[in-house]
């Protein structure tokens, strides 16, 4: 079959678990959107649709996924409901929805199996091109967690990192092909807007130093009084307007006053151009983010147990993309705010943040699904082979 035929469908399913932040929903959704670019590219129509947990699956809808919600833990705890009839529940009606779609494409973010093992009965179809995304996380985490068994029945699995810049922490099981992507980032350079627009949409004085705030998604606990460490040390330097991104997941109450701006603007990447420098968590998005868009940042790092935000903001801080706070008291965020108001270094700082992610690896992620899973949709068909430069915008 050509791939300039007459159209064919190509069903793809996106799996996202519910996190303390948006990392897995919007990880798969950056690949989703190039999955969607490229099937239709080559005259397949793409049906993409997500399987999740996550609270945040409104977003989904914004940006043009429909979806399939399982409850998350989070909500079945809220609501005291537990035991394994719940779960069989769940794992029912995954099953049913994984009938009805059989999907070609299953893309799978962090957790292999699903948050109750619901994904189990498709990992089995040999037929279904299976694919994991595995960010990284922490040594003491991965040895707890036999991925060597998990992955077995998958057929590859993207790592959203340059190659050789970490160690997975487990063999990959000899049959499931590797591929590095480099960071996956949600939207791309010429999707940001004008600093005018930004700072309008904002409602943020044109001449004030500008900061951008942000605990991640905004499931955060510690938010709140991180936050106010923020003001409180923003309060001690002239000048600046603190924009206050809470993140979809947010339920904090919202801070007011002068100089202050409160957001659940999504993506607020969109409006980076309208800050002058960001104090964020270490997350993988909230960095990956920055250095992509080039955003000068004071970084610091919240508890998780899989992922080693410290780490990542030591290194993005050694190699010169960033400044990093062991911790974000007020003292040590009023120091580093105070060095961020010098532009010459925000200037060097934006310049090394954005050669350190040069390219968003969303594109690569979806070319490299699309290139194990196109010979089986397609026999005789090689991702590799097409010409797809004058046909993806």
């Amino acid at each position: 079959m050509s791939p300039r035929s007459p159209a064919k469908t190509a069903t793809v399913l996106l799996y996202s678990v519910n996190g303390t932040g948006l990392g897995h929903l919007t990880r798969l959704m950056a690949i989703g959107r190039w999955l969607r670019k490229l099937l239709n590219a080559i005259d397949l129509n793409a049906r993409i649709f997500f399987l999740s947990c996550s609270d945040a699956d409104f977003l989904l809808a914004r940006n043009g996924f429909p979806s399939f919600k399982l409850p998350s833990r989070m909500a079945l705890h809220a609501a005291a409901i537990r035991g394994t009839t719940a779960d069989q529940l769940i794992r029912d009606y995954a099953a049913a929805t994984l009938r009805q779609l059989s999907p070609d494409i299953l893309v799978v973010d962090t957790f292999p199996t699903g948050t109750y093992d619901e994904l189990l009965p498709i990992l089995g179809e040999e037929q279904v091109t299976k694919v994991f995304i595995y960010r990284e996380q922490r040594a003491d985490y991965v040895k707890g967690r036999p991925y060597d068994k998990l992955l077995a029945n998958f057929d590859l699995i993207v790592v959203p990192h340059d190659e050789g810049s970490m160690d997975l922490g487990f063999e990959p099981p000899k049959n499931v092909q590797l591929s590095w992507s480099g960071g996956i980032v949600f939207g791309e350079r010429e999707e940001l807007w004008t600093k005018a627009k930004a700072r309008k949409t904002l409602g943020v004085p044109r001449r004030k130093t500008v900061v951008y705030t942000t605990a991640g998604g905004g499931g955060d606990p510690e938010a709140a009084r991180t936050f106010g460490n923020v003001l409180e040390a923003a309060r001690g330097l002239s000048g600046l307007h603190l924009v206050v991104g809470a993140g979809p997941l947010g339920s904090q109450p919202a801070l007011s006053g002068r100089d202050i701006t409160w957001t659940r603007y999504y993506p607020i990447s969109r409006l980076f151009r309208g800050f002058d420098f960001a104090v964020s968590s270490s997350g993988y998005n909230s960095v990956h983010e920055m250095l992509f868009f080039g955003l000068p940042a004071i970084l610091y790092a919240q508890e998780r147990v899989a992922d080693d935000q410290w780490g990542r903001a030591r290194q993005v801080a050694d190699a010169g993309a960033a400044l990093a706070v062991a911790r974000p008291t007020v003292g040590s965020l009023r120091a580093a705010m105070r060095r961020m108001l010098k532009p010459e270094l925000r200037d060097r700082l934006s310049r090394r943040a954005s050669a350190m992610l040069p390219v968003n690896g969303a594109r690569r992620a979806a070319e490299q699904v699309l290139s194990v899973a196109l010979p089986r949709m397609l026999p005789g068909t090689e991702f590799a082979k097409l010409d797809l430069a004058d046909r993806v915008a």
